[in-house]
Formats: structure tokens, sequence, C-alpha cells
């Protein structure tokens, strides 16, 4: 195959260097092994198994641009698969993870005051147990949809673990705060999913909501609610609000 004309070093074994104007037509007819469109670099590359099984006849008089924006969107899409919980279609422990640094006080405006909101379903795996792990699944389908519609627009919801949940609600103040963790303890009763072990015989949670304190970062604020949580099940608290000093 000619060169590109790229200054670049000599490409892994099985990859080649194109430039981004070369047609689709071309491409097929001077690579011999490539299937997978990559975008590294900057450059265009193709590698492995044959274009033409990938893609089929449909590559002719399609431009190398299109085929970048094609790949494109799969990133995106993969890269929203990583970051959403496959069950619920909340944001999942990943995406949790690069909120947790945000401290309380720094820019942009939304972050001068945040609230967080943990959620732990009571008896979840006495749930299971009764009613199978199929209806456990509906139920945090459920759950997950209710803790949506208890949220501002701009608050997000996240499944943390099994059957415990975070609500990070920037730009709220501690009312706010109360009254979002009020709403979501409500929406998980209004489900009436029946839990024959639970504390009220539906389904239920014990809702945490904390505002962070000056310099608390997400991650200690969600640390602090969680143990509070499991300190206040311990005790036989279930089914409520508490908000954490």
């Amino acid at each position: 195959m000619a060169s590109s004309g790229h200054d670049d070093p000599t490409p892994p074994h099985g990859v080649a260097w194109l430039p981004k104007t070369l047609p689709a037509e071309e491409l097929l007819e001077d690579i011999d092994a490539p299937a997978l469109l990559l975008d590294v670099s900057g450059h265009v590359v193709f590698a492995n198994a044959c274009a033409t099984r990938l893609f089929g006849k449909e590559l002719a008089g399609q431009t190398l641009a299109s085929l970048v924006a094609k790949q494109r969107q799969l990133t995106d899409l993969l890269y929203a698969q990583a970051y959403t919980d496959a069950l619920t279609g909340l944001a999942n422990r990943r995406s949790l993870a690069e909120v947790e640094s945000k401290v309380a006080g720094s820019p942009p405006a939304d972050w001068q005051r945040c609230g967080v909101i943990f959620v732990d379903i009571d008896r979840f795996a006495e749930f299971n147990v009764l009613y199978g792990f199929q209806a456990g699944d509906q139920a945090l389908k459920q759950v997950a949809a209710a803790l949506k519609r208890a949220g501002r627009d701009h608050d997000q919801a996240y499944r943390a673990s099994g059957e415990q949940f975070v609500m990070v609600l920037p730009g709220a103040e501690p009312e706010t705060v109360d009254q979002v963790a009020r709403q979501v303890l409500d929406g998980i009763h209004d489900l009436c999913i029946p839990h024959a072990k639970g504390p009220t015989g539906s389904l239920s949670a014990l809702v945490i909501g904390t505002s962070l304190m000056p310099g608390e970062s997400v991650g200690a604020a969600i640390v602090r609610t969680g143990d509070l949580s499991a300190s206040c099940k311990a005790r036989g608290v279930r089914a409520q609000v508490v908000t954490a000093p």
C-alpha cells in the first residue's frame, strides 16, 4: 500500500495509517486486512479482518469521514454503557466515582451548595428469598424510576451497589435536600410492591439526606450517610427519612 504521507512511527502489525480524505472504494481496494475503524492520535486506522465482510458493498461512494462519524457514535454508545447500570438505567458506580471528588464551595456555582441522599432498601435480601431474583430485579427498576421522578431535572441518581442508591443534588439548599428525600420515601411507598417481611408490608427504604459541609467532598458525604444508614438499621430504624448532621 502506498504511503499516506504521515511522519508517524511505523504502525502496529496489521494496522495502516490512512489519509482522512481517502474514498471508501479506494480504501477497499488498497487494504488487504481491515475490520475495525479506530480513531487513534488523530488518524484513522483499520485493523483485523476484511472490511467488506463487516460493512459490505454499502461502503461504495461513502467517504472515510462518514465512517469516522459512525465510529464516534459507537464510541459514545460504549461510553454510555460503561457508565450506566445495565439493570436500572441509572448512572453506575463508575460514574459516581467521577463526582466523588467534588467539594462543597468549589466552582462552578452549582457546587457552592450540594446535597447527598443515600437510599437503602429495607430487607431486600429477604425480598429476593420470598419473591425470587426476577421480582427483585423488577423492584429495583421501579425504585430507580421513583428516584428519577423525585429528583429535580439536574439531580443525578446512581445505583451504588445492590439495593443501595445515591442521589447527588448540586446547588440544593438543606430544605430542598429534605424535600427530595421525602419524595423518594413516598415514591417508593407508592409503588405498592408487596413485601411480607418489610416493616410496612410493602417495599420501603431508609432514606438518609445531608448537605455537604464546607470543604467536604461528595465522596466523604456518601461515606457519612452510608455509615449512618448502617447504624440506623442496626438499631431497627427503617422506612423513614433521617437527616444526617
